[in-house]
């Protein structure tokens, strides 16, 4: 018979005794959802609608490029390279940055291009996430982080996103469930 070490015996008590309590209450709240407000959603999804808008008809006038794509880095490199960033590889925020302190021209266009795409990814990520019987469903991992904090991820099924950054001009769409209460750890 062999005998666990020292080690092991903390680690199963750690795993046994500290995060298996926290696996079931996990499980339910993935598995129940959070309810959406979908006229709060439809509402909130058209103001980033409206931002998105803006900001692509303010690039497109600016660059007099009428279908010109904000999100595409086949169109946004080559601009970024004739308005003086030569060395500019990519289109992320770094680089966006340092292309946004060459002058006020690229600063509007760098401004417009940021807006575009984070009203873009608003939209995608939070306001036309599929629901399934009008809830959003994610998934939370008791051990998802080295520091013993839970982390939240997209669920498992085909539906719902993760919860852990949605930011606040989004959490107006969702309620607790009937019974449940929000809170904060």
């Amino acid at each position: 018979m062999k005998y666990c070490s020292q080690s092991n015996n903390r680690y199963a008590l750690n795993n046994y005794a500290e995060v298996f309590p926290k696996i079931f209450p996990y499980f339910s709240c993935g598995m129940t959802g959070i309810d959406v407000h979908e006229e709060t959603r439809l509402k909130l999804r058209a103001q980033e609608q409206e931002k998105k808008d803006a900001a692509e008809k303010s690039i497109r006038t600016m660059l007099g490029i009428p279908g010109f794509n904000p999100n595409s880095l086949q169109q946004v490199l080559p601009i970024m390279q004739a308005l003086g960033h030569k060395k500019a590889e990519s289109t992320e925020k770094k680089e966006m940055q340092k292309f946004s302190e060459l002058g006020p021209l690229q600063a509007r266009i760098a401004d417009a291009i940021k807006r575009y795409r984070k009203a873009s990814k608003a939209i995608s990520t939070y306001f036309d996430v599929e629901l399934y019987d009008g809830r959003l469903y994610y998934s939370l991992d008791p051990s998802g982080t080295a520091y013993g904090r839970m982390a939240s991820r997209a669920s498992a099924f085909w539906c719902g996103t993760q919860i852990q950054n949605i930011p606040g001009y989004a959490r107006a769409m969702v309620h607790a469930p009937e019974g449940w209460d929000f809170g904060l750890s």
